[in-house]
């Protein structure tokens, strides 16, 4: 299977193939041109020479201020800078399934996409506003989701040569080796013999490829165990936040059930007084 650009980036821990940094450089100098006062005046101006000399054709200038604003912006290092750390801290976009065909590898990144969405949609179930705001605690999130596609991308690498790699095959060679070094004598049982080690080394080396592959993705399933849980915790922290905008709500609820109830007992014990008597 013929790799993509960003999988080979992906190996060495780069994952700035999968961020959306050329349209936030676009974001950020769209906002930079618009937001500046200058601009904002000579707009104004315009429309205002326009309307007092009833000129519209003075309103060309309007856009073509704001273009060479936002070209003079977008050229600028700084603004590139800025988006690219910004892209940096934001989520990435995640590579297609489909370019993996280790099983293992895929459902490292399918439950990536579903820890995501689940972290999503707890975060947005939460009121807002500072009190209740966890994104200063969540700020790591990105990273790992990173790390975790530098993992699988690593997995898939590994997987691709062991599945080119029969190690039964590779063993039923060096047996054949050996069996047919014990039936010949000098130089050639020699060369056989040293064959059939090499045999064994190549059996070795795949095996311990193998172990590599597992070790990879016991990190991958910690990240992953590490996101899954996080809705949990999320929804355990905001519950508490809950309960303390509201005080004692357990000691509340016991004095209003005990309030209510001894009420209710003593307008059923004045009812019941004139019967007795």
């Amino acid at each position: 299977m013929a790799s993509p650009k960003w999988f080979e980036r992906d190996l060495v821990g780069d994952t700035s193939a999968h961020e959306n940094s050329g349209w936030l450089w676009l974001a950020v100098s769209g906002k930079a041109a618009i937001s500046r006062p200058g601009a904002l005046l000579a707009a104004g101006m315009a429309v205002l020479v326009a309307a007092l000399v009833g000129m519209p054709s003075v309103l060309v200038g309007v856009p073509v201020i704001f273009t060479l604003l936002f070209a003079g912006t977008f050229l600028d290092g700084k603004t590139r800078q800025m988006a690219l750390r910004r892209a940096r801290a934001l989520p990435i976009e995640l590579p297609p399934l489909t370019t993996f065909s280790d099983p293992k590898a895929r459902i490292l990144l399918e439950r990536l996409a579903r820890s995501r969405e689940a972290i999503r949609e707890v975060l947005e179930a939460t009121p807002r506003g500072g009190s209740f705001d966890l994104e200063p605690a969540l700020t790591r999130v990105p990273q790992l989701e990173r790390q975790i596609v530098v993992i699988a991308a690593r997995v898939e690498y590994v997987a691709r040569f062991v599945a080119t790699t029969a190690v039964s095959c590779l063993r039923a060679d060096g047996e054949r080796l050996r069996e047919r070094a014990r039936e010949r004598d000098g130089k050639v049982r020699e060369s056989l013999q040293r064959a059939a080690e090499l045999s064994r080394s190549h059996v070795e080396s795949v095996l311990m490829l193998q172990a590599e592959g597992e070790r990879l993705l016991g990190m991958g399933e910690e990240a992953l165990a590490t996101l899954e849980q996080l809705p949990a915790m999320i929804t355990s922290v905001q519950l508490r936040r809950f309960e303390a905008c509201d005080g004692n709500i357990e000691g509340q609820l016991t004095e209003a059930t005990c309030d209510l109830v001894e009420g209710l007992r003593a307008i059923d014990q004045t009812l019941r007084e004139p019967l007795a008597s």
